[in-house]
């Protein structure tokens, strides 16, 4: 029911304001058409969004940007990032990926400028990073390029929106068009989907096998270093099974998935390199903690915190990213030498600009056994929606009144377990903070004169409890 919400324009619309509209938009469409599943295509600014507001998780990612994808997490762990950020049984629908032949460009999997081999390779890498990140659909974008993009629908400017098909048409009067390269390379990859397992992940003894695949596929070998452990027949769209490696050590594998049509040709082959340790092993940790004023004080203060583990090989470097999700910029990314102590601190400042309402932090680094290779990442994400609208907002044990409000308001809680005093905040409609007081009395005046007239929050914070309560107040001068 939308398409790709920008952060500042929800901001300035209300984020609860734009949540009640998603959920009439979904109460209608459910009544009209039921069974039909709703959500809006988000992107990577917009994973502050609740997707428990939807009925699934849909999200426009591209390889190339923003730096969260680009540098921090990789793509296919980002897609893995996303699925952790879903609701638990819903689904994640990339919606949107893909790469522009445009004829300038950065190229290399950038933003246009790259050739037909770089868009093959770019999109089958996406498609098994996707696959690998347990989504459970996606959309290349585009069927055909979009000569509309760039504002003249008769014209195929050099513009990258209008270069990203799958089909490619050499003027107005073409109507049948030319396949791309990545055309019959998606064809070829989805003849056998094999979701299960999932490269740079880690197994047991028991090791699952999902594969979806079409009729063109009669046989599916699994091989370790040429010798066939595992043989398919897939007489059948779907098959699930499980290999069972009898190991108490830890053991890195690259499967081989050889894909066999009926004349024994293969068609398709795929590894899946994963690790299989029957034994307890530890993954290194990121810890990141911040600061709690930064908005306030127009900073975010970060500590990485970096334990790392004796059972893997540790990469060199360790990868940062800041992200304020503004438009569709990219970001900041930085690199430091990663420390050879076991524990590592590092500590960085990033600027916050007044316009930006949601930011993103994270840190990452490389280990490896043998052949094994993973990324371990953390980010974490804030916004000025928490400071309005977080929690504890219906709490009715506190009652602000007279609301509206002119000169003065009161502040009574009806609970007995409180103190006498508390702590309050005023925020107005962009997170700023108007007004403040410690040690305040209940039922006592707070004078508010000097505040204009529009919506402003309150955090209030007792002494002896633990959580804030958020309510509105409604100023009229």
């Amino acid at each position: 029911v939308m398409n790709e919400p920008l952060p500042e324009t929800i901001f300035e619309a209300g984020y609860n304001e734009t949540v009640q509209l998603w959920t009439q938009l979904i109460d209608i469409i459910h009544t009209q058409h039921p069974g039909r599943p709703v959500s809006i295509a988000n992107t990577c600014n917009g994973t502050y969004i609740d997707p428990g507001i939807f009925d699934f998780s849909a999200f426009n990612a591209y390889i190339y940007n923003p730096v969260t994808i680009n540098y921090l997490h990789g793509y296919r762990d980002y897609v893995l990032y996303l699925n952790e950020l879903n609701v638990p049984g819903h689904p994640l629908i990339v919606t949107e990926y893909g790469l522009s032949v445009s004829p300038t460009g950065p190229g290399n999997w950038g933003y246009g400028g790259n050739s037909l081999d770089e868009q093959q390779e770019g999109i089958l890498h996406m498609y098994k990073s996707l696959v690998d990140g347990g989504a459970s659909g996606s959309c290349v974008f585009n069927y055909s390029d979009g000569w509309w993009k760039a504002g003249n629908e008769f014209v195929h400017d050099d513009a990258a929106e209008e270069w990203f098909g799958l089909v490619n048409y050499t003027g107005i009067d073409d109507t049948v068009g030319e396949l791309s390269p990545a055309w019959e390379a998606v064809k070829t990859y989805q003849s056998a989907v094999i979701t299960q397992p999932q490269s740079s992940e880690i197994y047991r003894d028991k090791v699952p096998v999902e594969v979806f695949s079409n009729d063109t596929i009669k046989r599916i070998d699994i091989l370790i270093e040429d010798d066939l452990i595992h043989q398919i027949q897939a007489s059948d769209s779907y098959y699930l099974d499980t290999l069972n490696f009898d190991t108490l050590e830890i053991r890195d594998i690259v499967l081989v998935f050889n894909c066999y049509n009926s004349n024994n040709t293969i068609i398709k082959s795929e590894e899946k390199n994963i690790l299989v340790a029957n034994i307890d092993i530890s993954l290194p940790v990121i810890e990141i903690n911040t600061n709690d004023d930064m908005w306030q004080e127009g900073r975010i203060d970060v500590n990485y915190n970096i334990l790392k583990s004796a059972d893997f090989t540790l990469g060199s470097e360790l990868y940062l990213a800041y992200y304020p999700h503004v438009g569709f910029a990219y970001g900041q990314q930085f690199k430091t030498t990663m420390p050879e102590v076991h524990q590592v601190s590092v500590s960085r400042q990033y600027s916050i600009d007044p316009g930006v309402n949601v930011i993103t932090v994270g840190a990452a680094f490389d280990i490896s056994y043998h052949e094994f290779r993973k990324r371990i990442v953390n980010q974490a994400t804030f916004s000025r929606f928490n400071i309005l609208y977080a929690e504890n907002t219906e709490n009715n044990s506190v009652l602000i009144y007279p609301n509206p409000a002119a000169q003065f308001i009161f502040i009574a809680n009806k609970s007995t377990s409180v103190t006498p005093y508390f702590n309050y905040t005023i925020y107005n409609s962009t997170g700023a903070i108007v007004c403040s007081g410690n040690n305040a009395i209940w039922n006592q005046s707070i004078n508010i004169s000097n505040l204009k007239t529009g919506l402003y929050h309150i955090r209030i914070n007792n002494k002896n409890q633990k959580s804030s309560i958020h309510k509105k107040i409604l100023v009229v001068q």
